[in-house]
This record gives structure tokens, sequence and C-alpha cells, in this order.
């Protein structure tokens, strides 16, 4: 399978893919409904398990983001820069022409625009029309934990469930699938 294939198959959609920074030590984090986050570039690995495969699939980038535009740009095992904007999502590989791989025609693909972009910058309540936001009742030492079930049951046999974790700044993401199939997003702390 070339390097297209596998990026498709690996599901490198960004979606995936939203986070910030990790918290440093086991203080009292501010609540996840404090972030304040309008722009920010920040390196990932992103471990992908799937069925029938011995080991992950890893992958390594940044993500960078400001205005309405989030970029994911994987760099290893390929080159795979997804550009995320309110009119779609588009996508290069190996530096190549961008090429649409979803519009702002259609639902699903500017719906998880808009979520990326909201989740990223802890715009929970946007999220409540898509998502069921399960928030922490009360906040205690180290980091929160936000969860976000689809409504749409298109948007649920797409992504299942997602948690999201973190302090200062979401820091990681895991996305658990309805086939089995689990992601795992790392996020480095946020330059001081």
């Amino acid at each position: 399978m070339n390097a297209t294939g596998l990026v498709r198959k690996a599901g490198a959609l960004p979606i995936l893919l939203m986070g910030v920074s990790l918290a440093t030590g086991a203080t009292a984090c501010p609540s996840p409904e404090a972030l304040n986050t309008e722009a920010f570039n920040r390196a990932f690995t992103q471990e992908k398990f799937m069925a029938g495969m011995d080991h992950p699939l890893r992958s390594s980038g940044r993500l960078v983001a400001h205005d309405n535009e989030i970029v994911w740009h994987m760099l290893t095992p390929f080159d795979v820069k997804t550009t995320i904007t309110p009119q779609g999502i588009s996508q290069s590989i190996d530096g190549g022409a961008s090429a649409n791989v979803g519009t702002g025609a259609s639902e699903i693909s500017t719906s998880l625009a808009r979520s990326l972009a909201a989740m990223m910058r802890g715009e929970w309540n946007s999220l409540k029309s898509i998502f069921a936001v399960t928030l922490p009742s009360e906040m205690g030492e180290g980091d929160w934990t936000v969860r976000l079930n689809p409504l749409d049951d298109r948007l649920k046999a797409l992504l299942g469930s997602i948690t999201v974790r973190g302090c200062q700044d979401v820091s990681t993401v895991d996305i658990k699938r309805p086939d089995g199939d689990h992601e795992h997003i790392q996020f480095d702390a946020a330059a001081s």
C-alpha cells in the first residue's frame, strides 16, 4: 500500500487530533471551561491501534492553529499536511498540491472543522449541539477530563467516544471507535 492509501486507511484526518499542552506537576488545574487558547503551535505523537495489527501505527508532527485555521502536519512516517477551515478540509502529501477532502457544502466535514477548533479552545458549550459533553463535576488536584459522545448517529459510527485531558491546556486526546480501533494523541508541553 502506498503512502496515500495508508494515510487514508489510517484515518490521518485530524479529528483526532485536538490538544495543546501538558500540565506540569500535580497542582490544582483551572476548570476546562477556563481554557482561553486563541493560537498555538504544538508537537504531537499519535498512536493508532487497529484490529489485525500487532503494533500501533505511530506518527508525529505539529499542530498549528490561529484564527479559523487549523493545520495538522504529520511529519513521520509520511509528510501529510491537513488544513481545516470553516470552508472545508484540504490535504497535501509529500509537499504536493493541496486537494480538498471535505468542502463547506459537506455537513459532516464542516461540523468536524468547527468542533476541532472549539475543542482545542475549550469552547465546550458550542460543542453541545454536536456532542454530549461531560465536564468534571468538581475540580481536584491534577488534570481534568472531558468526555464527548457524538449525538448524530453518522458521527457516532465514525468517531465513537472522545476523552480529552488537560490542565492549563489540552494535553491528550483518546478516541475509541465503535469497531474497537482506538487512538491516543499526546501533545508536548507548551513552551514557557
